[in-house]
């Protein structure tokens, strides 16, 4: 279902008259937390650059012209890939990027707003991913659960300048909107732990 929303304020920002996804409670629920929405794209949009630090638990927006990377930042550029399904409910477009997983190059999804890291099973034979027990609950931006029970111990991945440590878990990429050439997998918030991360999508770079 759909809702108009007159008014959105998120600290001093003000977005006005927005249609939203009308979720039932409880579906976005995570790690024992219960999570009353999501804001998306439509209320961070465009002319923002948007950055989060994870361990200071702060997110942060600003305007493009306000807004100065920090000294010593990683640049990481990518390419906007909309989707192709037919159908009236689009998923958001993915913002792809070209990661070396154990010296393999593989398109990814920078993916802000999920956790877990994915790649297509098929591919973990060839990037040496060794499989272990695992119990991850993934959940889409419209709020459909998938419970994972295997996950995959990747040995170095790079994007760019960026080295992300061995040992980061990947599990099975299910999303099956997207097509296998286009998408191999997903960089979640998981390989970004120790990173504080600005998004400015007007230049189209992390």
């Amino acid at each position: 279902k759909m809702a108009e929303v007159k008014t959105l304020r998120v600290g001093n920002l003000t977005v006005r008259n927005r249609t939203v996804f009308a979720s039932s409670v409880g579906v976005f629920a995570a790690d024992g937390r219960q999570i009353r929405g999501v804001l998306g794209r439509d209320v961070i949009a465009d002319s923002l650059v948007y950055g989060f630090d994870r361990d200071a638990g702060m997110g942060y927006l600003a305007t493009r012209k306000g807004f100065t990377p920090p000294a010593g930042a990683i640049a990481i550029g990518y390419d906007t890939m909309p989707p192709h399904l037919e159908s009236d409910i689009q998923p958001a477009s993915r913002r792809m990027v070209s990661a070396q997983i154990n010296g393999h190059k593989y398109d990814v999804h920078v993916d802000l707003g999920g956790v877990p890291s994915q790649l297509r099973q098929e591919k973990w034979n060839e990037a040496g991913l060794s499989a272990v027990p695992a119990q991850v609950q993934v959940i889409d931006e419209y709020g459909t659960h998938r419970v994972v029970q295997a996950a995959g111990v990747a040995g170095p991945i790079s994007v760019g300048a960026l080295q992300i440590p061995a040992g980061q878990q990947l599990i099975a990429f299910g999303d099956r909107r997207w097509e296998e050439l286009s998408i191999s997998g997903v960089l979640g918030l998981d390989a970004f732990r120790s990173f504080a991360v600005y998004a400015d999508w007007d230049k189209e770079k992390f």
